[in-house]
Parts: C-alpha cells; sequence; structure tokens
C-alpha cells in the first residue's frame, strides 16, 4: 500500500494535465509540419519546465505545511499523514528516514539513521491512550529491522501498562508534550 495524503493527489492530477497538454502538442506537431515547427518544440520545453516548477514549489509548500502545525492540527491527521509529518520533522533533525510498507511493516512506521545509530520507530496517531501494543510490535521491529533502539511517538498519551513494558524493554515513548524532541 503507498503512503500519500491530500496533497499529493493535487500535484499528480496537475502532472497529468501537463503530460496530456504535451502530448497533445507532440501529435500537433507530427500532424502539420508548418510553420510552427520551431514554436512547438519552444512550447513544449516551457510547459516541461513549469511542471518541473510547480512539482519544485507543491514540495516545498507541503514541507513547510506539515512542519508549521499545532498540535490541534495533527490529532485531526490521517494516521499516514501523521507518518510523513514525522519523517519531515525528523529530516530536518538530521535524521535520514525511511518509511516502512503501509502493510506488513513489523512494527515500525519510520526507520531512521544517523551515522551508526539506528532507530526503530513505530507512529500511533491516535485520540486515546496508547496501549502496550504499540510497545510491543516496536520492539519486534528493533528486532526484525536490526534497529539500536526503538521508540513508539504519539500525538496522545500512554497507559501505565504501556509505559511498564516501555521502561523495562528501553523503548522510548515520545508523547504529545515531547513531541518534536530529539531522542
Amino acid at each position: 500500500m503507498s503512503k500519500t495524503n491530500k496533497y499529493t493527489k493535487p500535484v499528480a492530477f496537475v502532472r497529468l494535465i501537463g503530460f496530456l497538454i504535451l502530448g497533445g502538442m507532440m501529435f500537433l506537431f507530427r500532424a502539420n509540419r508548418t510553420s510552427l515547427m520551431y514554436i512547438i518544440p519552444a512550447a513544449m520545453f516551457a510547459l516541461l519546465i513549469g511542471l518541473i516548477a510547480l512539482d519544485l514549489f507543491m514540495y516545498l509548500f507541503r514541507r513547510k505545511m506539515l512542519l508549521h502545525v499545532s498540535i490541534r492540527k495533527i490529532d485531526k491527521m490521517s494516521g499516514v499523514e501523521f507518518e510523513q509529518y514525522l519523517k519531515l520533522l525528523y529530516e530536518k533533525k538530521g535524521y535520514k528516514v525511511k518509511l516502512t510498507p503501509g502493510s506488513n511493516d513489523y512494527g515500525a512506521d519510520l526507520i531512521l539513521t544517523k551515522g551508526n545509530d539506528k532507530i526503530a520507530v513505530q507512529a500511533k496517531r491516535y485520540r486515546s491512550k496508547v496501549p502496550e501494543s504499540a510497545v510491543q510490535q516496536v520492539i519486534a521491529a528493533r528486532e526484525y529491522y536490526h534497529a539500536d533502539r526503538a521508540a513508539v511517538v504519539t500525538n496522545s498519551l500512554y497507559t501505565d501498562a504501556a509505559k511498564k513494558l516501555a521502561k523495562e524493554c528501553r523503548v522510548m515513548l515520545i508523547n504529545r508534550f515531547t513531541l518534536g524532541e530529539d531522542f
């Protein structure tokens, strides 16, 4: 399952329209070889440059929008949007971040690396307290991904059982009040 959000769909649509226009221009160029022989390639090149600039603008806009959000907006994110937010957040902190597949992720949503340190992260965008099952999942992920450390990151809080298990198994718990702090 691909991890997409509401910001990727408009960009894909604009790209599709741009490529359809580009294809139409190429068809016209092949069908009518008149004085437009020089104008059409120049227009196609300008359109291609415009699409690249639009992609760059949308990428930078998404980054800025995701990095400057309040906890209330984070609470309204989907799980995938929360994972993408964490990806950008930890990239900004100097980590190399890999998002795991949407399913069969073996208990980790992100794998962070900085130098020789590798951290398996389970992201939980919850409305209620995060249970100990999230800690169990990231413990398995730490082993599966051969990570040095494990963490559960949430916009919420943790149950007492989750806190106890995390302490015993050396799992870092990041909650809504410590979200954004370094490990």
